[in-house]
């Protein structure tokens, strides 16, 4: 990132500081390390657990900078990373120096972008113009895609617009954790098409993941996974929802007799017809398993 790239309102100073950082994290392993622990560490933990994502999900971050701290975490989780960053001389150096680790480096304008096809987007605090940025993403993003915003707070905030959902100009699900170091983010998802619909009782064909607790039905498609058939979720087979953990968290269903715990990107490819939804029989308890 340059200076140019940020804000006018932003202290030059602050900018300065961080960009030296940055360059001094991507040539020095150890400084690397260290800058991560102290600055980052728990950030991208936090950032990492809200989205919940399965292994090889396609994932974006905006902003990677010279060093690009948030992309490098995102990777070593097994995601599929692309990072972008509208400075030329910043996308070289980093895909110089990391290249390797199984990132795309992009040189892109996040307000030109086309956002589709990523199951989450993470932004950098820095990103610039925010509002105009949030609205980009959110209008070429797939439905359901997650968009995790870093925030400030405190102190910060005088330094660093802040991002609310209200800013989405859409119907946006939202939510906001507390991040070390004055920030916060924000995490963002647009609402499935058949979550929608589900919502209005015109369901016809629903995955597990778009249905409440307490819905079910009879299930009309599953993914050829040996796991699933194993565990019950065969076509033809009734499930109900015990219960839907929050922001990504696994969905809980009772099939064939059993209460078992899907991963929120598995849950999304078993099918089922939604028109006949029945109450949770009520001597069951949910248990993860």
């Amino acid at each position: 990132m340059k200076e140019t790239e940020l804000p006018a309102e932003q202290p030059r100073k602050l900018l300065a500081v961080i960009l030296r950082l940055e360059r001094l994290a991507q040539r020095s392993p150890v400084f690397r390390r260290l800058y991560t622990f102290l600055f980052y560490r728990r950030i991208l933990e936090i950032e990492i657990t809200e989205a919940q994502l399965p292994v090889g999900a396609r994932v974006l971050h905006v902003g990677c900078g010279p060093f690009p701290v948030s992309a490098l975490a995102l990777a070593d989780k097994g995601f599929t990373v692309t990072a972008i960053d509208r400075d030329p001389e910043t996308v070289r150096t980093a895909a110089q120096s990391f290249g390797g680790r199984g990132i795309t480096f992009v040189c892109a304008d996040a307000q030109g972008f086309d956002y589709s096809g990523f199951e989450a987007v993470f932004v950098a605090l820095h990103v610039a113009p925010r509002r105009e940025v949030l609205q980009a993403i959110v209008a070429s993003a797939d439905q359901g895609t997650q968009v995790l915003v870093r925030n400030a707070r405190g102190a910060l905030k005088k330094e660093y617009t802040s991002i609310r959902v209200e800013d989405c100009k859409q119907d946006m699900e939202s939510i906001t954790h507390r991040l070390p170091g004055q920030k916060e983010l924000l995490v963002l998802r647009r609402p499935s098409l058949t979550s929608l619909a589900a919502a209005n009782g015109s369901c016809a064909v629903c995955s597990l993941c778009d249905l409440s607790a307490h819905q079910g039905g009879t299930i009309s498609a599953v993914p050829d996974l040996p796991q699933l058939a194993a565990m019950g979720f065969r076509p033809g087979k009734d499930c109900t929802i015990v219960a839907v953990q929050p922001w990504g968290g696994p969905v809980i269903c009772a099939v064939a007799g059993r209460e078992i715990a899907l991963e929120r990107g598995v849950a999304a490819t078993v099918h089922l017809e939604a028109d006949s939804v029945k109450p949770l029989p009520s001597h069951t308890r949910a248990r993860v398993v």
